[in-house]
């Protein structure tokens, strides 16, 4: 199963992050080259340099729907801006 926001053609990798490539394929408010990491036990974070934004999220669980929940968690954040 592919990860919301994680894992999709939206998104590349390049040096074990993440960047955002297509908010709406990635379903994200966040800016294009918004790049972070996922850890599969919890833990993740994004930088935004556009915004001046970082977020660390240290989240100790797993599951299929650990991606949804730091989507909402990224989603929020930006949301707030």
């Amino acid at each position: 199963m592919k990860r919301a926001g994680f894992q999709r053609v939206t998104k590349g990798n390049g040096y074990g992050v993440r960047p955002l490539m297509d908010r709406a394929e990635a379903g994200s408010n966040g800016s294009i080259g918004e790049f972070g990491w996922e850890g599969g036990s919890g833990p993740s974070f994004l930088v935004d340099p556009e915004k001046k934004l970082s977020l660390t999220v240290m989240d100790q669980r797993s599951g299929k729907d650990l991606a949804e929940i730091h989507l909402k968690i990224r989603n929020t954040a930006y949301g707030c801006l």
